[in-house]
């Protein structure tokens, strides 16, 4: 794998050797009783991960870490492991209408913004994904500096009634983080 594969020059081969090796994992999550309010919500864990081809490869999935740890506990959450803007605005779609209340994002940031496999998402750009998902429900981010930037006026900006927003607002190592947020 090259550096490349983080701009798309390869892909397609990179998704299908991940398939092959076993890192592409979802899991639905349990769905409430319909017809439900879709700001009902329960005290469940949605977790959206996205990392560089090179973590992936090393198997750094602290998003999937978190997911087990939950399982253990006697937890139900549901972990989707995305690439593209396009597939993180889906999740964030699933996560609307799942009923969980918690929604845990595993990704690398940065105080202007925050990264999927293959493309940098401005701010602005991922509050507007986030746009009236997040009334009666909380945000986690284990991502680097997202806290130092305008991300947390943003996001409850575009989504009333959401309750907080818990971002590292310095860079954070890979244990640090799986260690943090399991205790979380």
């Amino acid at each position: 794998f090259t550096e490349k594969s983080r701009v798309g020059g390869y892909r397609e081969s990179v998704v299908a050797q991940l398939s092959t090796l076993g890192l592409i994992h979802t899991f639905m999550p349990k769905p409430l009783n319909y017809p439900h309010h879709l700001q009902t919500t329960e005290p469940e864990v949605f977790i959206i991960e996205s990392l560089s081809v090179a973590e992936e490869i090393r198997g750094r999935f602290d998003g999937r870490a978190l997911r087990d740890s939950l399982r253990i506990t006697g937890q139900q959450p549901a972990y989707y492991y995305v690439r593209n803007a396009a597939e993180l605005a889906n999740a964030l779609e699933l996560f609307r209408h799942s009923g969980y209340r918690f929604l845990h994002l595993s990704l690398h940031g940065a105080a202007d913004s925050v990264f999927t496999t293959l493309e940098e998402i401005t701010n602005a750009e991922f509050a507007e994904m986030c746009a009236e998902k997040l009334k009666n429900r909380r945000v986690f981010f284990s991502a680097c500096e997202v806290g130092s930037g305008g991300l947390s006026h943003l996001l409850p900006a575009k989504n009333k009634g959401m309750y907080s927003i818990a971002a590292p607002q310095d860079k954070i190592t890979f244990g640090a983080a799986c260690a943090f947020w399991t205790a979380f």
